[in-house]
């Protein structure tokens, strides 16, 4: 779970857009979508982690400040 922790956020905005612009295609095999589906939850859940993280952080930086 540690990488999910640390994954670059920005980047795995841009994969989740790429497997949604792919989802949208009405030809794509029904193993491939749920794949990329699976592949998608995970980066999101990755996101909502880091980005939690980094809450914390600034929530943490905030309250030094006084």
């Amino acid at each position: 779970m540690a990488e999910k922790d640390n994954i670059d956020v920005e980047e795995a905005f841009k994969n989740i857009e790429g497997i949604i612009e792919r989802l949208q295609d009405p030809k794509l095999p029904l193993a491939e979508s749920i794949e990329l589906y699976s592949k998608g939850v995970g980066l999101v859940d990755a996101c909502r982690s880091s980005l939690s993280g980094i809450e914390e952080r600034i929530k943490e930086i905030e309250a030094k400040r006084g």
